[in-house]
C-alpha cells in the first residue's frame, strides 16, 4: 500500500472513531462566524460566549430550512437579562448585536423584541458578522436542540 493510501486510511479511521464518540468536523457555508472549519463535540455545558451547533427549528427563510445545523455563539444564556433598545440587543448590559431592517436582497426582515430574563432551557444565539441570521430574527433556541459545544479551527 502506498504512503498516500495509508495516510488516507488513517484519516478515515481517525474520523470514524471521532464520529463514534460524538465528535464531528463541520464546514461553514456562511460568514456568520470568523471560522470555516469547526470541531463539534458532544459536550453539553452551555454558557454565554461559547460556540455551539444546534438544529434550526424555525420557519424556512432564504436558504435555511428546519432541521439545518446552525453554528453560533451563545450571546445570552438562561437566567441572564436580554434587552432590545431600538435595533440593538444587550445581554446583562453588554451590547451583543444590532438587528438589520432589510436582508441581503433588500427585503424587510422582522426581528424579535425582548426585555426579559432568558427562560430556563433557552439561549439567544448570535454571529459575529453584522449580517448573521441569528436569534435577533428567530428568537430563542431550546437547549434540547443544541447538539454540542463547537470549536473554531480555521
Amino acid at each position: 500500500m502506498s504512503l498516500k493510501a495509508k495516510v488516507v486510511l488513517a484519516l478515515i479511521s481517525i474520523y470514524s472513531i471521532m464520529y463514534l464518540f460524538g465528535y464531528k468536523i463541520l464546514i461553514s457555508n456562511t460568514e456568520s462566524l470568523p471560522y470555516t472549519l469547526f470541531l463539534q463535540t458532544p459536550k453539553k455545558e452551555f454558557t454565554a460566549g461559547i460556540i455551539v451547533t444546534f438544529k434550526y427549528q424555525f420557519k424556512n427563510y432564504f436558504k435555511y430550512t428546519q432541521g439545518d445545523n446552525f453554528t453560533k455563539i451563545i450571546g445570552c444564556s438562561q437566567g441572564q437579562t436580554i434587552l432590545r433598545i431600538k435595533n440593538d440587543f444587550y445581554c446583562n448590559g453588554g451590547m451583543i448585536g444590532t438587528a438589520l431592517t432589510k436582508d441581503g436582497k433588500g427585503n424587510f426582515i422582522e426581528s424579535v423584541d425582548f426585555n426579559e430574563i432568558v427562560p430556563q432551557g433557552k439561549y439567544f444565539m448570535i454571529g459575529t458578522n453584522p449580517k448573521s441570521y441569528d436569534s435577533k430574527y428567530f428568537g430563542y433556541v431550546d437547549e434540547k436542540d443544541i447538539l454540542g459545544v463547537t470549536y473554531g479551527i480555521l
